[in-house]
């Protein structure tokens, strides 16, 4: 059975999210009592009197890396994930993380890494997420030891999203010798059990016809769908200039994977960015109910790292090293485990979004 829509209150209205597809709408209090007579609903408790006009509530989606701690060293790697950082949260203090967004009315809170599995007590957190009723879903490489995978299932996450860059031997050139299976073998497991699965891909220079055909295979017999990535020029990504696109070859790689698509017709595809595109306030949304338009960093999510720190959007404090501070928004244990003050009152992401929202306008 479908899991039931959720509502939090707005200035203008509601905004409803459904953790089936991940989607979230805007609509007028008239609009979404209509839309609660035809869906079952479970409505969040929050209260508006200090909400600031022209942003929503609090982020739909909330990004919590877990850990810098990784088993893999793929050459796309946006963050050089491999080491622990030196003053990662507690387990504790990442419970009081999930309890916090849960009071903030955030709807989804999505764990990622670094590997997040690796993280100790990992499970605690998820679980805890869970039981909040917070959606939660999990960005992973899919390569487990002991009875990683177990846990995961038992978890049963809203979604598990896996990382393969390519079909065997051109995954296992980004992320790998062996890795390739590891990962299949886990989106199995996972399929098998009943639980949501779908692949993130980044396309690079090395991606061919044999890998996407591959990876849209994998898709159709066990995957919700598959999205592709175009990769990020920063990270690990800097020692691989063999790997990098610029434009016009992104595109004739685009132009490919929509001409084989269709040889996979039970493969749901994502190109383009969609899913970023979803995810942020387009013009006309931002006309119809008082808002800024944007793309989804700053104004539809957050992002926290393993230390706490907060910034808008997952790529945000790697692109140049020399702006980090200059972006980074605030810590999550000097702000009582709440983004609200951030997300309302923070003058640096009110920077962020008045630039973003004159782009969008253009």
């Amino acid at each position: 059975m479908p899991k039931p829509l959720l509502t939090r209150n707005e200035y203008f209205g509601k905004s409803i999210y459904d953790p089936n597809t991940f989607r979230h709408y805007y609509a007028s209090d008239s609009e979404c009592a209509e839309f609660i007579r035809h869906s079952r609903v479970r409505e969040l408790d929050n209260d508006c009197i200090n909400a600031v006009t022209g942003i929503i509530y609090s982020p739909i989606r909330v990004y919590f890396d877990l850990t810098s701690q990784c088993n893999l060293t793929c050459k796309t790697c946006l963050n050089r994930s491999g080491n622990a950082m030196f003053d990662e949260l507690s387990i504790r203090e990442s419970i009081r993380v999930v309890e916090g967004m849960h009071r903030d009315s955030v709807f989804e809170i999505r764990f990622s890494g670094g590997e997040p599995t690796l993280k100790r007590g990992w499970h605690l957190i998820m679980a805890r997420s869970q039981e909040l009723g917070l959606v939660t879903s999990l960005n992973s490489n899919g390569v487990y030891d002991g009875n990683t995978l177990d846990k995961l299932i038992k978890i049963r996450p809203e979604e598990t999203t896996i990382s393969l860059d390519g079909y065997r031997e051109g995954n296992d050139h980004i992320r790998g010798k062996g890795m390739y299976q590891r990962a299949v073998d886990s989106i199995r497991e996972l399929s098998a059990a009943g639980c949501r699965v779908t692949i993130n891909t980044v396309i690079t220079g090395a991606l061919c016809e044999r890998d996407i055909r591959g990876l849209l295979d994998l898709t159709s017999k066990y995957c919700a769908d598959i999205s592709f990535f175009h990769i990020r020029p920063f990270g690990r990504a800097t020692d691989h200039k063999d790997l990098h696109l610029n434009y016009a070859k992104l595109c004739k790689y685009y132009e490919l994977i929509d001409k084989i698509m269709c040889d996979y017709p039970e493969a749901r595809v994502r190109t383009r960015s969609s899913s970023l595109r979803r995810n942020s306030i387009g013009v006309g949304e931002a006309m119809a109910h008082g808002l800024l338009s944007g793309g989804a960093d700053g104004f539809t999510r957050l992002n926290i790292l393993p230390n706490g720190d907060i910034f808008a959007g997952g790529c945000v404090p790697y692109v140049d090293s020399m702006f980090r501070e200059q972006l980074l928004l605030g810590n999550i244990l000097q702000e009582d485990y709440s983004v609200l003050n951030v997300w309302r009152g923070n003058q640096k992401l009110c920077n962020i979004r008045g630039l973003s929202s004159k782009l969008a306008a253009k």
